[in-house]
């Protein structure tokens, strides 16, 4: 008998409970759509009524108060005379910094198929330029020898002379330079060649 009527106290418990927040459910979701005005709550006459409200003017003002203001600094300064230079070509007493440019350690074997126009300055032909390194690559095979007689393989080149990253370097042609060596490697090639090929 005990165990049923506190089963009885245990289920009116949870009914008040669930009572109470539906309650305050209600009244949090009322007090809710009365401060939003897009709500289902809102009347389309109220939103008419605040959408035709004109703007009232200011009445923000930007003249000076009355009353002491700030003493002008540069009106007393003027008024004694002082020379001043304000129109931007007065020197400002900066420290000089000179940064002086160091030729980088760098070297390299013979670049024989280097494109230094395209590679080096990004200088190039637009689409066509496929076609124009591909032509340059098969155009120096035959020529290999006399490049590498006038070049050997095993001379150090180095980045000097050649134009720094971001200078604005002119167009001009670039040719293997006059080797009476590497006219002979050439000769040796080209005769050899012909003496093996039927």
């Amino acid at each position: 008998m005990v165990k049923i009527q506190q089963k009885n106290v245990n289920r009116c418990a949870v009914v008040c409970a669930a009572a109470i927040v539906c309650i305050a459910s209600a009244n949090a979701g009322e007090a809710f759509s009365n401060l939003n005005p897009h709500s289902k709550q809102a009347s389309i006459a109220d939103v008419a009524h605040v959408a035709h409200i004109a703007p009232q003017p200011s009445s923000i003002s930007i003249q000076p108060t009355q009353g002491p203001l700030p003493k002008n600094q540069a009106a007393q300064i003027l008024a004694e005379g002082v020379n001043h230079d304000f129109s931007g070509d007065s020197d400002r007493l900066w420290p000089q910094l000179s940064y002086r440019w160091q030729a980088p350690a760098v070297a390299y074997r013979p670049l024989y198929f280097e494109e230094e126009h395209l590679e080096r300055y990004g200088h190039h032909h637009g689409i066509i330029e496929p076609a124009i390194s591909a032509a340059k690559f098969f155009g120096r095979i035959p020529a290999l020898p006399y490049m590498v007689g006038a070049t050997p393989c095993k001379e150090c080149q180095y980045p000097l002379g050649y134009y720094r990253p971001g200078d604005c370097a002119p167009l001009y042609t670039t040719h293997p330079k006059a080797s009476l060596r590497g006219a002979a490697y050439q000769a040796a090639a080209v005769t050899g060649a012909v003496f093996v090929i039927p």
